[in-house]
């Protein structure tokens, strides 16, 4: 899990906590009891990944977070607000220095920007794109 995790960016796109889903740890063995049997994962092991910060729920996000080691909002403000919204994860930080960074969709301007504005900026800001 650990090379994995090491190589696999998280980002979440919810800023609110009805965001993150909750499901009863019952109903994550009763899905996913194979795959813990061919893997040859206990299920206390994989339960404390999404487990926990929750009580007895466990948490999709604290999965990913726990699968990854690059963590991000969509963007600056997102960031924030997703450090304090998840400061569980990281009790042993304060939300301002948590691990959850940001990235924003500047490299996706040219799927979203009209071309009457792409233009201007060609002309002024050459190869922008």
């Amino acid at each position: 899990m650990e090379a994995t995790a090491a190589n696999t960016v998280f980002t979440t796109h919810t800023p609110v906590p009805a965001g993150h889903d909750l499901f009863e740890q019952e109903m994550i063995w009763g899905y996913f009891r194979d795959c813990f049997n061919d893997l040859g994962v206990q299920r206390d092991d994989f339960m404390r990944l999404g487990g926990a910060s929750y009580g007895r729920d466990f948490n999709m996000t604290k999965l990913a977070l726990s699968g990854t080691r690059h963590h991000n909002g969509v963007s600056r403000i997102h960031g924030r607000v997703s450090s304090i919204i998840l400061s569980d994860m990281w009790p042993q930080v304060r939300p301002c220095e948590s691990p959850m960074d940001f990235i924003t969709n500047g490299v996706h301007v040219s799927t979203f920007l009209a071309k009457e504005w792409q233009d201007p900026f060609e002309m002024g800001l050459m190869m922008w794109l």
